[in-house]
């Protein structure tokens, strides 16, 4: 994710909090309307039992990002230096078969 404003990373850091406490199962990145999908991509972030990570899904389904609650709590806390204006990038996740950045410039 790259030219975003503080406010949408704090979504974003709300979205992790929901998922982590059990407020949200799934949250669909992809259908927020700050959120310009590339190609039609879709990328639904979901609570799980255990951390899986980005798994390659077929062609044509979503992606999925499985993380369990402490998994989330963490992911929160990745987000919070972009909500202050940071710049840079970080890896949200290194697990499962696709890795997940977020980049103030869209290079890492």
């Amino acid at each position: 994710m790259f030219q975003y404003s503080n406010q949408e990373v704090d979504a974003l850091r709300a979205a992790c909090r929901h998922l982590a406490d059990g407020q949200r199962k799934q949250f669909a990145l992809h259908e927020q309307p700050w959120v310009k999908a590339m190609g039609g991509c879709a990328f639904i972030w979901q609570s799980a039992p255990a951390d899986v990570g980005v798994r390659m899904p077929r062609p044509g389904d979503p992606f999925f990002l499985a993380l369990s609650d402490e998994g989330w709590r963490e992911v929160e806390g990745k987000l919070l230096p972009f909500a202050q204006g940071g710049d840079g990038f970080n890896w949200l996740t290194m697990g499962g078969d696709v890795e997940v950045l977020i980049s103030g410039t869209g290079s890492w």
